[in-house]
């Protein structure tokens, strides 16, 4: 029977990281901080995991073609929701949200 190797916790971090943001900007906490680390994730995980084409060497060259095309995709994705970040960042949180009744929001922009 093989040893058990633990799994590494690197990988763990960014996911609680990005859940505790979320959840922030869910309930309206520090919206714009939380809204602002977000957006530099998202950027980040486009450009760094996103960018260029795939090249798996036993697949067929047209598979590796619909894959670098779904690879595009998710990365134009990862950054529009990156610019709706920015959006939320710019213009601040709800009237229903933790930072507007506690008045962080006050100098915030209203369209």
């Amino acid at each position: 029977m093989p040893a058990c190797r633990q799994q590494p916790r690197w990988p763990t971090q960014p996911a609680c990281s990005e859940l505790i943001a979320g959840l922030a900007i869910l309930v309206g906490f520090q919206t714009r901080i939380a809204a602002y680390l977000l957006a530099v994730f998202c950027a980040f995980t486009a450009l760094v995991f996103h960018s260029g084409a795939i090249n798996i060497p036993d697949f067929p060259a047209a598979a590796n073609g619909l894959l670098s095309v779904f690879n595009q995709l998710m990365m134009m994705k990862n950054l529009a929701i990156a610019g709706g970040f920015l959006v939320l960042a710019a213009f601040g949180p709800g009237s229903l949200s933790v930072d507007a009744r506690t008045g962080v929001s006050a100098g915030a922009r209203h369209a």
